[in-house]
Protein backbone atom coordinates (compact mmCIF):
# COMPACT_ATOMS: atom_id res chain seq x y z
CA UNK A 1 0.00 0.00 0.00
CA UNK A 2 1.44 2.78 -1.01
CA UNK A 3 0.89 6.03 1.07
CA UNK A 4 2.42 8.88 -1.14
CA UNK A 5 5.48 9.69 -2.75
CA UNK A 6 7.16 13.42 -2.61
CA UNK A 7 9.06 14.62 -4.73
CA UNK A 8 12.24 16.89 -4.84
CA UNK A 9 13.59 18.93 -7.79
CA UNK A 10 17.06 19.47 -7.37
CA UNK A 11 18.53 22.48 -9.87
CA UNK A 12 21.96 24.55 -9.40
CA UNK A 13 25.34 25.21 -10.57
CA UNK A 14 28.20 23.58 -11.13
CA UNK A 15 30.84 24.03 -13.69
CA UNK A 16 32.81 20.65 -14.79
CA UNK A 17 35.35 21.11 -17.44
CA UNK A 18 33.33 23.68 -18.66
CA UNK A 19 30.39 21.79 -18.48
CA UNK A 20 27.73 23.80 -16.39
CA UNK A 21 25.55 20.63 -14.11
CA UNK A 22 22.36 21.87 -11.82
CA UNK A 23 21.31 21.01 -8.15
CA UNK A 24 20.51 23.71 -5.38
CA UNK A 25 20.93 24.56 -1.90
CA UNK A 26 18.97 22.98 -0.03
CA UNK A 27 14.76 21.84 -0.25
CA UNK A 28 12.56 19.84 1.83
CA UNK A 29 10.05 17.94 0.50
CA UNK A 30 6.80 15.94 2.40
CA UNK A 31 6.25 12.83 1.75
CA UNK A 32 3.38 10.10 2.80
CA UNK A 33 -0.41 9.73 3.43
CA UNK A 34 -2.94 12.43 2.10
CA UNK A 35 -2.59 15.86 3.94
CA UNK A 36 -4.17 16.60 7.33
CA UNK A 37 -3.99 13.14 8.42
CA UNK A 38 -0.64 14.08 10.55
CA UNK A 39 1.30 11.11 9.54
CA UNK A 40 4.49 13.18 7.98
CA UNK A 41 7.77 12.22 6.41
CA UNK A 42 10.29 14.94 5.17
CA UNK A 43 13.25 14.15 2.85
CA UNK A 44 15.78 17.57 3.41
CA UNK A 45 19.12 17.89 0.82
CA UNK A 46 21.85 19.73 1.50
CA UNK A 47 25.32 19.93 0.10
CA UNK A 48 24.42 22.36 -3.62
CA UNK A 49 25.68 24.15 -5.24
CA UNK A 50 28.60 22.31 -6.88
CA UNK A 51 31.07 24.28 -8.45
CA UNK A 52 34.24 23.25 -10.48
CA UNK A 53 35.55 26.36 -12.32
CA UNK A 54 38.02 24.00 -14.32
CA UNK A 55 40.28 20.91 -14.66
CA UNK A 56 43.32 19.80 -14.76
CA UNK A 57 45.71 16.81 -16.45
CA UNK A 58 45.59 15.17 -13.53
CA UNK A 59 41.52 15.07 -13.50
CA UNK A 60 41.71 13.62 -17.34
CA UNK A 61 44.16 11.32 -16.12
CA UNK A 62 42.18 10.00 -12.86
CA UNK A 63 39.49 9.50 -15.80
CA UNK A 64 36.81 11.61 -13.44
CA UNK A 65 36.95 15.29 -11.79
CA UNK A 66 34.95 14.93 -8.44
CA UNK A 67 31.76 17.64 -8.06
CA UNK A 68 30.48 17.34 -4.68
CA UNK A 69 28.40 15.61 -2.01
CA UNK A 70 24.87 16.12 -1.06
CA UNK A 71 23.33 15.19 2.39
CA UNK A 72 19.96 13.73 2.50
CA UNK A 73 18.13 13.33 5.65
CA UNK A 74 14.21 11.32 6.26
CA UNK A 75 12.86 12.20 9.10
CA UNK A 76 9.47 11.13 10.28
CA UNK A 77 7.51 14.31 11.56
CA UNK A 78 3.96 13.12 12.36
CA UNK A 79 2.03 9.61 13.36
CA UNK A 80 -1.20 10.46 13.37
CA UNK A 81 -2.85 8.15 13.54
CA UNK A 82 -0.40 5.88 14.04
CA UNK A 83 1.46 4.98 10.77
CA UNK A 84 4.75 3.42 12.23
CA UNK A 85 7.03 1.92 11.36
CA UNK A 86 6.69 2.68 7.62
CA UNK A 87 9.37 2.50 5.27
CA UNK A 88 11.48 5.09 3.30
CA UNK A 89 13.06 4.66 -0.18
CA UNK A 90 15.14 7.15 -1.78
CA UNK A 91 15.87 7.22 -5.70
CA UNK A 92 17.71 9.61 -7.32
CA UNK A 93 17.24 10.46 -11.04
CA UNK A 94 18.34 13.12 -14.07
CA UNK A 95 15.47 15.10 -14.74
CA UNK A 96 14.69 15.22 -18.62
CA UNK A 97 15.92 16.14 -20.83
CA UNK A 98 19.00 14.88 -19.79
CA UNK A 99 21.31 16.97 -19.95
CA UNK A 100 18.64 20.27 -19.68
CA UNK A 101 21.48 22.19 -21.78
CA UNK A 102 24.81 21.28 -23.67
CA UNK A 103 26.93 19.09 -25.38
CA UNK A 104 28.49 17.16 -23.01
CA UNK A 105 26.94 13.42 -22.61
CA UNK A 106 24.46 12.68 -19.73
CA UNK A 107 26.39 9.35 -19.25
CA UNK A 108 29.60 10.98 -17.96
CA UNK A 109 27.44 12.27 -14.88
CA UNK A 110 27.78 9.71 -12.31
CA UNK A 111 26.36 9.39 -8.31
CA UNK A 112 27.49 7.03 -5.78
CA UNK A 113 25.88 6.46 -2.05
CA UNK A 114 28.53 8.10 0.72
CA UNK A 115 29.14 3.99 2.63
CA UNK A 116 29.54 2.44 -0.97
CA UNK A 117 32.06 2.19 -3.70
CA UNK A 118 30.02 1.34 -6.75
CA UNK A 119 29.57 4.68 -8.73
CA UNK A 120 26.56 4.68 -10.97
CA UNK A 121 25.61 6.51 -14.12
CA UNK A 122 22.71 9.20 -13.34
CA UNK A 123 20.02 8.36 -16.08
CA UNK A 124 16.73 9.26 -16.27
CA UNK A 125 15.26 6.66 -14.94
CA UNK A 126 14.37 6.96 -11.14
CA UNK A 127 17.09 4.73 -9.34
CA UNK A 128 16.96 3.51 -5.69
CA UNK A 129 19.74 4.84 -3.30
CA UNK A 130 18.45 2.96 0.00
CA UNK A 131 15.50 2.08 1.49
CA UNK A 132 15.40 1.71 5.59
CA UNK A 133 12.28 1.06 7.91
CA UNK A 134 11.40 3.66 10.10
CA UNK A 135 9.94 3.27 13.26
CA UNK A 136 8.62 6.78 14.72
CA UNK A 137 11.04 8.61 17.12
CA UNK A 138 12.50 5.61 17.53
CA UNK A 139 15.02 3.13 15.29
CA UNK A 140 16.25 5.30 11.72
CA UNK A 141 14.21 8.00 13.04
CA UNK A 142 15.67 10.52 11.55
CA UNK A 143 18.53 8.98 8.98
CA UNK A 144 20.63 10.32 6.21
CA UNK A 145 23.20 9.36 3.75
CA UNK A 146 25.06 11.03 1.59
CA UNK A 147 25.33 11.14 -2.06
CA UNK A 148 28.63 12.14 -4.41
CA UNK A 149 28.92 13.11 -7.60
CA UNK A 150 31.61 13.57 -10.04
CA UNK A 151 31.87 14.01 -14.03
CA UNK A 152 33.65 11.15 -15.95
CA UNK A 153 36.40 12.64 -18.56
CA UNK A 154 38.26 11.45 -21.14
CA UNK A 155 41.28 12.95 -23.07
CA UNK A 156 39.14 11.86 -26.24
CA UNK A 157 35.83 12.77 -26.23
CA UNK A 158 35.49 15.23 -23.58
CA UNK A 159 35.44 18.87 -25.10
CA UNK A 160 36.77 21.63 -23.68
CA UNK A 161 34.77 24.73 -22.47
CA UNK A 162 31.55 22.79 -23.74
CA UNK A 163 28.57 24.11 -21.11
CA UNK A 164 25.96 21.85 -20.20
CA UNK A 165 23.58 21.79 -17.04
CA UNK A 166 22.18 18.81 -15.43
CA UNK A 167 18.70 18.76 -13.17
CA UNK A 168 19.06 16.32 -10.60
CA UNK A 169 15.69 15.06 -8.94
CA UNK A 170 15.45 12.81 -6.22
CA UNK A 171 12.16 11.37 -4.90
CA UNK A 172 11.44 9.94 -1.49
CA UNK A 173 8.16 7.10 -1.31
CA UNK A 174 7.05 5.89 2.13
CA UNK A 175 5.05 2.99 1.83
CA UNK A 176 3.43 0.71 4.76
CA UNK A 177 5.87 -2.14 5.50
Amino acid sequence: MNFGTARLGIVGTALVVGALCSAPTSLAAQGGPPPGTGRRTSITVSGFPFTVTGTTPADFDAGFVILGTATFTVDATGNTPVFSPRVTTVNVRCFAPCPSTGTTSATGLQWRRGDLGTWNALSATMTLVETRQVVYQGTNDPWSNTIQFRYALDWATTLPAAATQFRVEMELVVTAP
